[in-house]
This record gives C-alpha cells, structure tokens and sequence, in this order.
C-alpha cells in the first residue's frame, strides 16, 4: 500500500482552493433564486423608499485608501467598503479585516460601458470570487467607478443575481432623508459625519442591511421601491 504524504504548504493550499469555491458556489446558487423586480427602469440602486429614519453609509475604496484611519473614525459604525481591483490585489488582508469587524465588502470596478455580456460576466465572476474568498462569505454588490456603466452593464448585473449600487447623496451635503444610500467622500471627517447623523436621528446601515433583495421595483431615479403584489 502506498502512503501519499502532503506538505503543510500543499494542504493550505487545497484547503484554500476548496474554501473559495464552497463560497462562490455558495453565492451563485443563492443568485439562481432570481430577485423579483420590476424592469421597469434599468437603474443602480441609490436609495430606498422607507418608512423607517434610516441612511446608509458606503466608502470607494481606492490603493492608497487609508484602511485604517477610517476604520477607527468609523468606530462602531458599521458601513459598505466598494473595493477596487488594485486595493484587494496588494492589500488583500485589509479587505478580510473589514470584513471581519462586520462591515460589508462590494465590488468598486472600472468603466464597463459597451462591453459585451460575455466580457462583464466574466469580469465580475473573477471579481466576486476574489473578493467573497477575502472577505470569508458572498459579495453581491457592484459599484461603478465614476458611473462607469450603460443599460446593458446594469441588465447584465441583475441577471447574474447581484445588485448594482450606485448612491443618492454625499456627505458635502447639509440635509438627509431616509432611505439615502450616502457615498463618504471625506473619510478624515467620517467621526464627525456619524455625530450628526446620529444627531438628526438616522440609524446608520450598511447597504446590504437596507436594500431590498425581492420583491422590488426601481424608479427613473434608482429608488428601490417594494412591490406590492396581489
């Protein structure tokens, strides 16, 4: 009989590869079960109708993104970290950190305008595996740098089961309303913004704890709307 003797490094290796095919199959077996919503408009999600005081935060994360400063002013805050290609791929254990204090991990990508269905679900099946494999489970939100899409990357995105996300407002701006996706453009003040926030009495959210995932309609604006069904 003969014995096969693994490295250390070799097991490490398979386990790795085994993990982060557990978690992509994992996702795109949850995405088979199609959200339902209305096609009505092609639009990224930016917001949501509710009745409930609620915004939430999210964070473009570029390579030079000072992780940690911002995790530190965010406190106990939890928010949506939009990663880019270039941050997961020289910084890859920040990405597992954020996601280990209970923040949410998306997808940042570059322009996708007038690339075929074919190229975009390529390049979004090797970028959810990436980030779902650092972040420990399913990432399903997608940003789009610089609003780097056209109606067809949006149709492409929802039929892949995962949710485009774009934002409603920034925090340059003086006044807020429920439902608002806000994009935290400076990170430096982010203690200060969660201050008045919390002072106005919003509860803060991640994305994925205030968007809707079935049952849904998208108006002209991207506000997610639920579907009132019979």
């Amino acid at each position: 009989m003969k014995c096969i003797v693994l490295k250390k490094r070799s097991i490490i290796i398979v386990l790795s590869i085994i993990v982060t095919a557990s978690i992509v199959m994992t996702l795109f077996s949850l995405l088979d079960a199609k959200p339902v919503m209305s096609a009505a408009y092609n639009m990224p999600i930016t917001g949501i109708k509710t009745d409930d005081k609620q915004v939430a935060l999210s964070i473009n994360v570029y390579e030079n993104t000072d992780i940690d400063s911002i995790l530190e002013l965010l406190g106990d805050t939890k928010a949506t970290f939009f990663v880019s290609e270039a941050f997961d791929n020289l910084r890859g254990v920040k990405v597992s950190q954020i996601a280990s204090l209970g923040h949410d991990v998306g997808i940042l990508e570059d322009n996708m305008r007038g690339k075929t269905r074919k190229e975009i679900n390529d390049r979004l099946a090797e970028r959810v595996e990436r980030l779902s494999f650092l972040a420990g489970k399913p990432c399903d939100l997608i940003r789009f740098n610089n609003n780097g899409f056209d109606s067809g990357c949006i149709d492409a995105v929802f039929s892949l089961g995962l949710y485009p996300v774009q934002w409603s407002t920034d925090d340059s701006v003086g006044s807020y309303s429920q439902g608002d996706i806000i994009l935290v453009s400076e990170e430096n003040k982010a203690g200060e913004f969660i201050k008045k926030l919390t002072a106005d009495g919003f509860r803060i959210e991640t994305v994925d704890g205030i968007i809707l995932k079935r049952n849904y309609t998208i108006d002209s604006g991207g506000e997610q709307r639920l579907l009132i069904t019979e």
